[in-house]
């Protein structure tokens, strides 16, 4: 079986985040009797860190985990920034993780469309959702963040662009971020907010749990940035186009890319071991 490796071990998140190698062994220990393949000590420590160290929340959060990673295979396999459909999306938006995380240890991933992009570029929802996970992904690779924080700006989506979002594949992607994700949510900020969005997220409410609700902040054009620097993020993780001194958008993004595609054998690695499954947690995409 191909060995998943991140670049921490389970040695150093029982050392410095307090966990319990007693509660591993237990995880591992079940993992075996499940139709599920064997995690790595440290894809284990993921879990319990996500589930605030609960052990039976981890083992739903782990059979979820499989189940949606091996039923949107065309999100969550084949993961490569040199695709063509991948390179199509990457046209269309920004995809950023801040090379810097907050005080409290917290990773910020940005999405923020671009303007004057041609509507009519042949991209896709999934290839989108992919490199997306694929950013969360690379995060966590790093070594596993207290929490993430997600901001989509969408002051230049159209409805041609909404036109393209698919709400069947996007509640898989909800799903996962819910159920099955390694880590933790702290907040979704919606930077920018356009009218033309309003029926889509009345589409996608009813399969958003109402904690990661709760958590979602919409902001309009004249938002106040004074407080948002004060109460969600301050200019330290910030690129310099929402006032902050991490340089712009363009070079983020830059820095993203080559992290994403240097991690292309995590990715491939990540994708062998979940092949080992049987019929209860492996399946096909959803349909448009």
């Amino acid at each position: 079986m191909t060995e998943l490796k991140f670049n921490f071990t389970a040695l150093q998140l029982i050392e410095y985040e307090n966990l319990q190698e007693e509660s591993i062994e237990n995880i591992k220990k079940w993992c075996a009797t499940q139709a599920i393949p064997q995690p790595t000590d440290e894809l284990i420590a993921l879990f319990l860190l996500s589930c605030n160290r609960d052990e039976e929340r981890t083992k739903t959060t782990v059979i979820a985990y499989y189940r949606i990673k091996n039923k949107a295979v065309e999100i969550f396999n084949n993961r490569s920034v040199n695709l063509p459909e991948v390179q199509e999306v990457l046209q269309i938006g920004y995809f950023c993780v801040m090379p810097r995380r907050t005080v409290d240890g917290c990773a910020i991933v940005c999405i923020k469309a671009k303007p004057n992009t041609n509507d009519d570029k042949h991209w896709s929802i999934r290839p989108l959702l992919k490199v997306i996970c694929m950013m969360l992904d690379a995060a966590i690779y790093e070594y596993p963040p207290k929490y993430f924080l997600i901001i989509f700006d969408v002051k230049h989506l159209t409805l041609k662009h909404l036109s393209r979002i698919k709400p069947k594949v996007i509640k898989i992607f909800l799903e996962y971020l819910q159920e099955g994700f390694p880590s933790k949510l702290k907040a979704i900020h919606v930077i920018n907010m356009v009218s033309i969005l309003n029926k889509t997220i009345k589409l996608l409410k009813p399969f958003i749990k109402k904690d990661v609700w709760e958590m979602t902040k919409f902001h309009s054009k004249k938002m106040d940035w004074g407080k948002f620097y004060r109460e969600c993020v301050g200019t330290d993780n910030l690129p310099e186009e929402y006032g902050g001194s991490l340089g712009s958008f363009e070079i983020v993004h830059e820095i993203t890319l080559q992290k994403l595609n240097a991690l292309e054998d995590f990715f491939l690695n990540e994708e062998l071991h979940r092949r080992v499954v049987t019929a209860d947690v492996s399946g096909e995409d959803t349909e448009d």
